[in-house]
């Protein structure tokens, strides 16, 4: 299981990917936007209160973090790197062999075969600071998402425009020339073959 930890700046489609990689597995995807704010709760599980028998009863609702492992699906956790440390590595044990979270009612969950775990964040300018805690980071495949040029941004601009409005167009599907680009693809096979083309 190769967890993803993918770095970039604002707009470069880190969170397009992850949502079109899901949608490619048919795997339900599970997000949640981090901040400063963010606890634990909002990512595992957070308690309700609700009413049996006349009485009131408190139980666990399952976070996005959860419901991937248990589905099994793909977790999202976007600006991953704003959540406290402390945070950061409370999920550690789901990343990692062990595979399993335990939830704050002491409910353990474990991951089922499939479960997959993306996270992003824009790396920080700040030299006092650190983009990920390092047990964090070492669960994790990295992958390094460029500024897009001026002229792929163009051409995927023009591609939007035309295939919002069902027009047919040549210009809607060609080849980047247009604009001075480069195309390829790149693909693996279910039996781990590498294809590239252009």
């Amino acid at each position: 299981d190769c967890h993803a930890a993918i770095d970039g700046p604002p707009g470069v489609g880190k969170t397009h990917s992850v949502i079109e990689v899901s949608d490619i597995l048919g795997l339900s995807l599970y997000t949640k936007t981090c901040s400063s704010r963010t606890t634990e709760s909002h990512i595992i599980s957070y308690p309700v209160l609700s009413v049996q028998e006349g009485a009131s009863v408190t139980s666990h609702v399952n976070g996005p973090l959860a419901c991937a492992m248990i589905e099994p699906g793909v977790f999202y956790g976007d600006e991953f790197n704003l959540l406290k440390e402390d945070v950061q590595k409370r999920l550690n044990s789901s990343f990692d062999e062990r595979r399993y979270i335990d939830r704050n009612d002491g409910v353990q969950v474990k991951a089922k075969p499939g479960f997959w775990a993306v996270i992003s964040y824009n790396p920080t300018q700040n030299l006092t600071s650190r983009d990920l805690e390092d047990s964090v980071a070492d669960r994790f495949i990295h992958l390094h998402y460029e500024r897009w040029n001026p002229a792929f941004k163009a051409y995927v601009t023009h591609r939007k425009a035309f295939s919002g409005n069902g027009n047919t167009a040549q210009s809607s599907t060609g080849s980047g020339k247009e604009f001075g680009v480069s195309l390829e693809w790149r693909g693996i096979s279910p039996d781990c073959r590498f294809y590239a083309g252009r």
